[in-house]
């Protein structure tokens, strides 16, 4: 079952500079920046790893797949110039020990990150490519880890066929 929006808002906001401003803007705009290493942190992940690891060449058609595989929410930006990038929520002190950083770094303290208010699940702009379900709706880091070296596989083999 999912918590309400207005649950998830108010723990979202609490990672903000000013809690009531962050809820206004994700009540309001759809979006706040959020600084992140306290309640959560997140791992960029380039789209193009994601969409090779999962077969797909459009964002829409990772959802569930990228739901499933991660267990957890991941926000994208999509980019309307350039590429995509997927932010996988992570436990705050997992950025202390991420070992990816050269392929999708993770971001923690003194990182503020565009973040979407739970009901945004469409673009444009901003949303959930894998929907906040909960507070501490976190993807398990072996569970990126996997999907971003299943990336590097799928884009690797892409490069040798050229």
């Amino acid at each position: 079952m999912r918590t309400p929006d207005h649950v998830l808002i108010a723990w979202l906001a609490q990672s903000a500079d000013d809690a009531d401003r962050a809820t206004t803007h994700l009540i309001e705009g759809g979006k706040a920046m959020l600084q992140l290493g306290h309640i959560f942190s997140a791992v960029r992940m380039p789209g193009q790893l994601v969409h090779g690891a999962l077969g797909a060449e459009l964002e829409h058609d990772v959802r569930e797949e990228l739901a499933e595989r991660l267990d957890g929410a991941v926000a994208l930006d999509p980019r309307g110039t350039g590429e995509s990038r997927y932010y996988a929520l992570i436990p705050p002190l997992a950025a202390l020990t991420w070992d990816m950083a050269d392929v999708a770094p993770a971001l923690g303290r003194d990182t503020y990150l565009s973040t979407p208010a739970p009901y945004r699940l469409t673009p444009p702009g901003p949303h959930w490519a894998a929907p906040l379900r909960r507070e501490n709706d976190f993807c398990r880091p072996a569970a990126v880890r996997s999907l971003l070296e299943d990336g590097l596989q799928a884009l690797r083999r892409r490069q040798a066929a050229c």
